[in-house]
């Protein structure tokens, strides 16, 4: 069938936009500060000859970003600008305004107490799925404080500290955060830190008792991690092309999230993860596997109108605490499916008029019932405003 959709036509060549990409030379520097918290991590785009006269003394370090080339006939921007949600500068600004002064942010966005990996790495994909780097002119500095954050909170091993509630979550979070800002900007200072937060989740899905040793105790096996861990994998496997065991890891992250949700007691009627499965079989080129074909099938049954909240009923038929993950991860997994096809259309357009109707005035979200609230503003506000933008990164 002839694709007549711009966006489905872009599906089609993300990898090569990636692989052509060709923009101008620039420096990581640091910005104005008093000590490393305050400071902030700038580009400046410096001349050719003026390679050479910079070393790591006087703090900065070459860097080619890498965006993706378009080509110059199509105005990318105006096609952005005519698809982009009015709700995501709203909700990044409030993202903005309640990230800590050493570029975290924590479950409430509050100045008290220690960022935590996981809701910055959420805040961040939040940016990062907007187009927004380290070099952007409004939002580049939070960017670039949030990459800082995680880089200098992760060990020598790779785990990222502080973790948050739940550590192999933020570990899996904050790797496809580092994988996703390496894919929009191939900055050479992130490939380390990537290539350890993998090594990581390795460590998670080949011995796992290593890792709990490491988690001290928290739970490293949350279902919901296994999602995570396969948008990390998939997202690396994009920016580590010439490492093979990745796409290996990819698809044994797969194995061992389907293996979990068939051994949970409700793993066949909780929507969340029937959605996670979904996604995770589409992410990993299973889409016309069984179980890919079985989960979208069930995703369709429970995303009829009358199963979705309004302003009226804000109610929702899915799990304690996970409203709107749900609802990203089931836009996610039916515009994987297909972006022209009936499923993302009705749901997507759904879950847009109800992320609208419940969005504060000041651009957070709080999530639809008490359980859900319990996540806090930074994870729904990012989780709300990422699943506007499941198909931004395609525009680009």
């Amino acid at each position: 069938m002839k694709i007549e959709n711009p966006l489905c036509t872009v599906l089609k060549f993300r990898s090569l936009w990636i692989l052509l990409a060709l923009l101008p030379l620039h420096v990581f520097s640091e910005g104005p500060g008093t000590d490393d918290s305050s400071s902030v991590m700038v580009i400046t785009p410096v001349a050719q000859e003026e390679i050479e006269h910079l070393n790591e003394d006087e703090g900065a370090v070459v860097v080619i970003p890498s965006g993706g080339m378009t080509p110059l006939s199509f105005d990318w921007s105006a096609y952005h600008a005519q698809f982009a949600e009015p709700a995501v500068p709203k909700a990044l600004s409030w993202l903005k305004e309640h990230q800590r002064k050493d570029g975290s942010w924590n479950a409430l966005g509050t100045p008290e107490g220690e960022g935590n990996v996981a809701c910055t790495g959420l805040a961040l994909l939040a940016f990062l799925a907007n187009g927004d780097t380290p070099s952007s002119s409004d939002s580049g500095p939070t960017v670039a404080k949030g990459l800082r954050f995680l880089v200098e909170h992760q060990d020598k091993k790779g785990f990222f500290r502080p973790r948050g509630a739940y550590s192999a979550n933020g570990q899996a979070i904050a790797t496809y955060a580092l994988a996703a800002a390496y894919e929009v900007t191939d900055n050479i200072l992130l490939r380390e830190p990537l290539e350890r937060g993998v090594n990581v989740m390795k460590i998670q899905l080949t011995d796992p008792g290593v890792f709990d040793v490491e988690a001290e105790g928290e739970n490293a096996e949350n279902l919901l991690t296994g999602i995570w861990q396969v948008l990390a994998l998939e997202s690396a496997s994009l920016t580590l092309r010439a490492d093979l065991e990745v796409e290996k890891l990819l698809q044994l992250a797969v194995d061992e999230l389907l293996l979990r949700s068939a051994l949970s007691p409700n793993g066949d009627t909780n929507k969340t993860l029937r959605a996670v499965q979904a996604l995770a079989l589409h992410l990993s080129g299973r889409a016309e596997s069984e179980a890919a074909r079985e989960s979208i099938t069930f995703l369709e049954k429970v995303t009829q109108p009358d199963t979705l909240p309004s302003r009226e009923n804000l109610k929702i038929k899915a799990e304690p605490r996970e409203e709107i993950l749900f609802g990203y991860v089931a836009v996610h997994a039916f515009f994987q499916q297909n972006p022209e096809g009936e499923n993302f259309s009705r749901f997507k357009s759904a879950w847009v008029e109800i992320l609208e109707e419940t969005q504060a005035d000041d651009g957070h979200w709080d999530g639809f019932a008490e359980n859900g609230k319990r996540l806090g503003s930074v994870v729904n506000t990012a989780l709300g405003a990422m699943t506007l933008m499941v198909y931004y990164p395609y525009l680009r």
